[in-house]
């Protein structure tokens, strides 16, 4: 099954939470996962020991019946698949799903035309 994304899954917004024990870093994060839509492609930025960070961010894969953790220690690419205002839910070629607290992520980058538009088509 290939990654690619159809207009009918991007034209899905994903939802705005406003959570009030969220840190600076989790606000600006949920605002750019905010302003995409789903299927959105993305670079997540870790948090990463390997890399300075005081912990590594850890992932649980969605689809397994284990709950063992999967450590991020590097930035990759994947696509929206869910936001609930504290996980994200990704997938990409390694991980079908990939389920991510916003309190692990340094940062999250929209790939270049990812960001919902500004204005709406009113035609």
């Amino acid at each position: 099954m290939g990654l690619k994304m159809t207009n009918e899954i991007q034209n899905v917004p994903m939802p705005e939470y406003y959570i009030p024990s969220q840190s600076p870093r989790e606000k600006i994060i949920g605002n750019k996962i905010s302003k995409l839509y789903k299927g959105s492609s993305v670079w997540i930025i870790p948090l990463s020991a390997r890399y300075g960070d005081d912990v590594t961010a850890m992932a649980i894969n969605c689809l397994s019946f284990s709950t063992s953790l999967i450590e991020l220690p590097e930035p990759f690419q994947a696509y929206i698949e869910e936001y609930d205002g504290q996980f994200i839910k990704v997938r990409n070629s390694n991980y079908y799903c990939l389920k991510i607290d916003i309190g692990d992520l340094k940062d999250l980058i929209p790939c270049a035309g990812a960001e919902k538009s500004q204005q709406e088509d009113f035609t």
